[in-house]
């Protein structure tokens, strides 16, 4: 089946069909007061000019995810493993609308990096999780933000759109199979999938630059492997931090290490703005 492409976003002449902005542009307070702020955060945003919206959702969700993830380690290792999956399900019904945000929890990736440093040397052995979480998204949102836009098959049967979601869903679904993945298999050297996804990400940004991949298919199974790298990170992360960090580390731990993941979202995010300038501008 021929379908015509059509350039309906392209803001120049680009080989890569740009979008005007890169997909980048847009993660000692007891936990009931910051579950009833993340609550109200999340209503305001309803209400509230998107721009605005997109702030307070940003934040809401930055700290409802650090008070619930460290509130699991008061109950069996099956919440933990359990509570991603909502997420999850929503970014794919919602996949038509995602849009990643370059806000995403600077307030509170500031404050527990604060803490986490004035905490050093009770909390050495959380760096091994946390550095290689942190790398791991960092690589991985770099992909989302910076490449995936611009991984473009012309002339065939799915539009620029429509490619863009099928990666967006195939990655989704690969990090929720990795996070359901936990009761099977354990990796314990997060830092070994941090390198796996590094190299993705390399080799992915070498295919935008060089355009030698010859089918798309090709593409989504790369995008379906850092869907799966990514999850089994997280789950993993978490898990081993339940296990082994002292119970007086623990809850903290766990805060701690959720901003691993959003700064390395962060920084994805300000990476991504002059690659995608860059290729535009070919």
């Amino acid at each position: 089946m021929h379908v015509d492409f059509q350039v309906g976003n392209s803001s120049n002449s680009s080989i890569y069909d740009c979008n005007p902005v890169s997909t980048a542009v847009n993660k000692v307070c007891p936990s009931n007061k910051r579950i009833n702020s993340s609550s109200l955060l999340t209503l305001i945003t309803f209400s509230v000019a998107v721009f605005a919206g997109v702030i307070f959702a940003s934040i809401s969700s930055g700290l409802g995810e650090l008070s619930f993830l460290s509130l699991t380690v008061f109950f069996s290792s099956l919440t933990s493993r359990a509570w991603v999956l909502p997420a999850i399900l929503a970014n794919l019904l919602c996949i038509l609308g995602l849009k990643p945000l370059l806000t995403h929890n600077l307030v509170f990736i500031s404050f527990f990096m604060l803490r986490l440093l004035s905490r050093v040397r009770e909390t050495q052995g959380l760096w091994r999780f946390v550095l290689p979480l942190g790398v791991v998204y960092l690589t991985e949102y770099f992909i989302n933000q910076g490449l995936m836009e611009l991984l473009f098959f012309h002339n065939i049967f799915l539009t620029h759109a429509a490619q863009y979601r099928w990666y967006q869903t195939l990655y989704q679904l690969g990090v929720l199979l990795s996070r359901s993945s936990l009761r099977w298999v354990k990796i314990r050297k997060v830092w070994i999938l941090s390198v796996l996804q590094t190299l993705n990400a390399v080799f992915l940004l070498l295919a935008v630059r060089y355009l030698f991949l010859p089918t798309v298919w090709l593409v989504f199974a790369f995008i379906l492997y850092e869907g799966l790298l990514g999850g089994a990170a997280y789950v993993n992360t978490f898990h081993f931090i339940s296990e082994e960090t002292e119970d007086r580390h623990r809850e903290f731990s766990m805060a701690a290490a959720s901003v691993g993941d959003s700064l390395g979202i962060t920084v994805a995010g300000l990476i991504s703005l002059p690659v995608h300038t860059y290729f535009c501008s070919l």
